[in-house]
């Protein structure tokens, strides 16, 4: 593992390592993976060590809660023992300070969740709601080495934004309803004005 990160780390390339276990998240940790994806059953000493080296954090809790929900019994009984755990870890990895962001995985089965379910998932964790949208923001697009051009609202980035008819800091629910979708400064969703 620490010869793809380094070569990765030559060709400027971040490694995301999918880890659910303690033993290979916290080796992919010590090989030095810029972010460990689910990381279900992580220990306090794996986040600590996760801290200390600036390893981000991708919990996919929603994909977990949509698994849980699937008509195939074996990936329903899987999603419903680890979202707990995956629950549990990621608000203990708040706690100690580690950058969360927010992606959704894929899915088994039907549609998957999108990044509204993961904000959501963040926020029903005890992460505050504006914390929670940076962390499918600013964060995320910081995690991906993008966050010079993307990820904020401000002069100089490049436009990518969604709107929502109310207040997401009252009701992180509002994240689901989008009136407005502008990518690279087009409009592409345009419900303001039916």
């Amino acid at each position: 593992m620490a010869a793809i990160v380094d070569e990765a780390r030559k060709a400027g390339l971040p490694v995301a390592a999918h880890a659910h276990g303690d033993e290979g998240a916290r080796g992919a940790v010590l090989a030095g993976v810029h972010s460990i994806e689910h990381g279900t059953y992580l220990s306090d000493d794996t986040l600590a060590l996760m801290k200390a080296r600036g390893t981000y954090f991708v919990p996919t809790l929603s994909a977990l809660s949509h698994m849980s929900k699937l008509e195939n019994p074996v990936l329903q009984m899987r999603g419903r023992a680890m979202l707990p755990r995956a629950r549990d870890t990621a608000a203990r990895a708040w706690k100690m300070g580690i950058k969360i962001v927010a992606a959704t995985d894929s899915t088994y089965e039907g549609d998957r969740p999108v990044a509204a379910d993961e904000i959501i998932a963040l926020v029903g964790i005890g992460i505050p709601p504006m914390e929670a949208i940076k962390a499918g923001t600013s964060v995320s697009a910081e995690c991906l080495g993008v966050g010079k051009r993307i990820g904020t609202i401000k002069p100089g980035m490049v436009a990518d934004f969604v709107a929502v008819d109310t207040n997401p800091l009252a009701d992180i629910a509002a994240l689901q309803d989008l009136v407005l979708v502008v990518h690279d400064g087009k409009v592409i969703v345009n419900r303001l004005n039916p």
